[in-house]
């Protein structure tokens, strides 16, 4: 065996306690630093899925329309009253979208509805301008209405089987009115149409009860003017809905609408219900 000077061994125990403290520290740090992360395995740092859901509903109206309309001051007032058998033969389109949008607690709830109806047989007695008051007349409406909603939503119950969100914003009108109105005996004939509109302030509510995963009902109701716009507006809808489809649900059920607006010689004083029928995306 080798023997090493006195100072060579000196070196080498010196160098050996070195390399053995650092080891001894390498470790301790190795120990105390978190293990290295899987940016795909881990919940924490993978991309977050969307909080927000996305609800798109189209729906057929089956409605009718009723109560008094006057394109403008001075234009005759005429009375419009259709039966459910009537929806058939006047109506020639109505529909609306509704589209909602929720994080659970905000959310966006909007509606476009258009309707065109059409009236052969509106009753007097009708004040024709430069005529006088007759009621042995004939009389034809065409009415188109347009409207639509925006509000902002916060929700005030959240359970499994129930969901409740109040609704707070806008309601756009936009009416259109066509009047003709013929009276043989009076030898008159009066014909006339406008256009008009107005926006509410509007306050609702969203509900929805769920039976099952897949079978559900839903209400939404909102009402507005308070003598902003309207006098007085509101409308409602209730509906029975089916998902037979993962994001997809049929969508049954009754509208009501009621409007009274009496402004700068516009009337525009109707009701309209009907049953509706949809089908939901959701997204």
């Amino acid at each position: 065996m080798t023997c090493l000077p006195l100072h060579s061994r000196y070196i080498a125990a010196a160098l050996t306690a070195v390399g053995l403290s650092l080891a001894s520290s390498s470790a301790a740090l190795s120990a105390d630093m978190p293990a290295p992360v899987d940016p795909v395995a881990d919940p924490v740092v993978a991309a977050p899925a969307s909080s927000w859901t996305y609800v798109v509903t189209p729906y057929l109206w089956g409605t009718g329309l009723s109560g008094d309309v006057a394109p403008f001051k001075n234009a005759p007032t005429v009375h419009i009253d259709q039966s459910f058998s009537d929806i058939l033969s006047n109506l020639n389109i109505a529909g609306f979208l509704n589209f909602w949008a929720t994080n659970g607690r905000y959310g966006v709830y909007a509606d476009v509805m258009y309707t065109d109806i059409s009236e052969k047989d509106a009753t007097g007695p009708v004040n024709i301008p430069n005529v006088g008051v007759v009621d042995n007349l004939n009389v034809k409406v065409g009415n188109k209405l347009f409207n639509a909603a925006l509000f902002g939503s916060y929700r005030l119950a959240d359970e499994p089987d129930f969901k409740f969100d109040a609704l707070a914003g806008i309601r756009a009108y936009r009416v259109w009115t066509d009047l003709s109105v013929n009276a043989p005996s009076y030898n008159a004939y009066y014909s006339t149409s406008s256009a008009f509109g107005w926006v509410d302030p509007a306050v609702g509510f969203l509900a929805q009860y769920s039976f099952t995963d897949k079978m559900k009902v839903i209400g939404q109701a909102d009402v507005g003017g308070f003598d902003v716009g309207s006098k007085i507006s509101w409308q409602a809808l209730a509906a029975f809905q089916y998902a037979f489809k993962k994001n997809m649900a049929l969508s049954v059920g009754y509208k009501y609408q009621s409007v009274d607006y009496d402004s700068g010689g516009h009337v525009f004083d109707t009701q309209m219900q009907g049953p509706v029928m949809g089908v939901s995306f959701r997204f």
